[in-house]
């Protein structure tokens, strides 16, 4: 046999390496290394006023992914009354949710957005 005609280690290892790279950043539209999504928490929107003015609160988490025990620490600052007064809103018309979360959901974060005047 030639050596032109059978791969050597080398070049089995950089064609192992770049399939595990194009699958590794296939994961990336996948949203398995970081997404970014804002859905409305409701679907009927018929008479609902748009609002001038807006506030949000957050929630986190951060997962521990190298045992599998699903340990997770929470925390947030949900404090919506505080927070609307800070932002001059007294009626809330509608809210949406925008969560955001980095390398395989170790780290996630949920804010929710409120609406309104």
């Amino acid at each position: 046999m030639t050596e032109g005609k059978t791969p050597t280690d080398a070049r089995r290892f950089f064609r192992l390496s770049v399939v595990l790279l194009v699958l590794l950043l296939g994961g990336c539209a996948n949203g398995r290394l970081y997404t970014d999504v804002v859905r409305p928490r409701m679907r009927e929107f018929k008479a609902t006023p748009v609002g001038t003015k807006h506030f949000a609160v957050a929630q986190h988490r951060l997962k521990e992914p190298i045992t599998r025990i699903n340990l997770s620490v929470e925390w947030d600052n949900t404090e919506v009354k505080k927070a609307a007064a800070k932002a001059g809103v007294t009626k809330i018309y509608y809210t949406d949710t925008r969560t955001q979360s980095y390398v395989f959901e170790i780290y996630r974060r949920t804010t929710i957005i409120f609406y309104g005047d």
